[in-house]
């Protein structure tokens, strides 16, 4: 069985909740996280300049021979999203708010977005499909941008400074940045919560054409929907410092040319749901390598001899001690400038419930 490669791409941390979800949906992938934490949040941003920085990212995948992208920013996926479709050659799948399932079960329904998306046409067509519903739209003034200056920790955000007041039966996030803050807003208005990562997972695999896993199959491994942003628990980082790209199996992956083409580069480290396989290839144009913000290994990483030092992930058992066995699931590699910031967030939300 092929073994895909899966960009993600978003302006920051936002995106991290949808690659989770991809990952326990379709948990025999590889994925490139692109996490373009500098330019963090786009929904204030022109739609010229989103679509030059998300074509950047998009090309960094490209070079890396990706299979697919998904763009886990609703204000991408609504300011270029066609665009990109048309621009390259890989399926691009978007994530847009679940205003279809608020819809069906909400008669007055808020939805929650940037600047940008709420203005946006594409969003203005979504809740025109669904007259039975009355849907308010409002952008909450710099809560993106906080939620990713508090690297999404809900106590260091006053949600009374954000949100309007108001009787809602249903809260849509449009943002991927605040579904870090799914529990709190579903309090704030004593109604459910709606978002659109499942459906953004469950189109990855349409596209690729691979099955994901079932809801019930979640369930059993810790992904049930009401667990799919866990509690923060303190977990101490297995490894300490800066990291190049995280992950392993690039090697095995993308076409042959890529590979062929290749300069093989052992990367720094590998992510906790990495493989045993560490190699990464080095690929694509000057310009590529210098949009990817680091995509290759630090130099003071690297060994004496030249070589950069691998390492992985072991399972640790009850008694505390490690184990033989390595991971043997997803590979993850981060990209862009906030690399470091993704890898140890994800690991610390998310990749100890997968």
């Amino acid at each position: 069985m092929k073994k895909y490669l899966v960009g993600v791409f978003d302006s920051g941390i936002g995106g991290l909740t949808v690659l989770s979800e991809c990952v326990r949906r379709l948990p025999d992938c590889d994925y490139l996280y692109f996490g373009d934490n500098a330019h963090a949040p786009y929904g204030s941003r022109s739609p010229e300049e989103i679509t030059s920085l998300v074509r950047t990212a998009l090309r960094v995948f490209d070079a890396y021979g990706a299979d697919a992208a998904v763009l886990a920013c609703n204000t991408a996926t609504a300011v270029c999203a066609r665009a990109m479709r048309e621009e390259f050659s890989f399926p691009v799948v978007g994530t847009e708010p679940a205003v279809k399932p608020a819809a069906f079960r909400c008669a007055q329904a808020l939805v929650l977005a940037t600047p940008r998306t709420v203005r946006s046409e594409r969003l203005s067509r979504l809740v025109g499909n669904f007259p039975q519903c009355s849907f308010t739209l409002f952008a909450p003034v710099g809560l993106a941008g906080a939620i990713e200056r508090a690297e999404g920790q809900a106590g260091a955000i006053d949600l009374k400074e954000h949100l309007p007041r108001g009787k809602y039966d249903g809260v849509v996030l449009g943002c991927t940045h605040y579904i870090y803050l799914r529990k709190e807003i579903s309090a704030f208005y004593r109604a459910p919560v709606f978002d659109g990562n499942r459906g953004t997972a469950e189109r990855l695999a349409a596209v690729l054409g691979v099955a994901a896993a079932r809801e019930e199959e979640a369930i059993s491994s810790g992904a049930a929907s009401g667990a799919r942003f866990p509690e923060r628990e303190e977990k101490e980082a297995f490894f300490a410092g800066e990291t190049g790209i995280v992950g392993g199996g690039l090697g095995k992956t993308g076409t042959a040319d890529h590979r062929a083409q290749a300069e093989e580069k052992t990367v720094a480290f590998c992510s906790e749901t990495g493989m045993t396989d560490h190699r990464l290839q080095k690929t694509g144009t000057a310009d590529h390598k210098r949009g990817s913000e680091g995509a290759d290994p630090p130099a003071e990483r690297r060994e004496e001899n030249g070589e950069n030092k691998n390492k992985c992930f072991y399972k640790i058992g009850k008694n505390g001690k490690k184990s033989g066995e390595k991971w043997q699931k997803t590979s993850i590699f981060y990209l862009g400038s906030g690399k470091n910031l993704n890898k140890r967030l994800y690991e610390q939300m998310f990749a100890n419930k997968q």
